[in-house]
């Protein structure tokens, strides 16, 4: 309470300091954010969706679907060259 100005100054100083990286990690996302970037895969001949799926996740029955919703296929119709992009 009876502090000297200096060790104020300084005291204020690292309050501002804590406060600016504590805003920083909560603003900045982390790798522990759950947060994935987005894969694209480009289509070769002979591969299909259910190969791709498989070949990139392991288990393709679950993740064709979710292949297919994420580039708005109609179809499992691809193509040689087609970008696909992998949720």
């Amino acid at each position: 309470m009876f502090a000297s100005p200096y060790l104020r100054r300084r005291a204020s100083a690292l309050t501002l300091i804590v406060c600016i990286l504590a805003l920083a990690l909560l603003v900045l996302p982390g790798a522990s954010s759950g947060a994935h970037p987005a894969r694209v895969h480009t289509v070769q001949p002979g591969e299909t969706l259910w190969a791709i799926a498989g070949a990139e996740y392991g288990d393709a029955s679950s993740h064709v679907d979710a292949i297919a919703s994420a580039n708005h296929l109609e179809s499992a119709l691809i193509v040689p060259g087609q970008r696909l992009v992998l949720p």
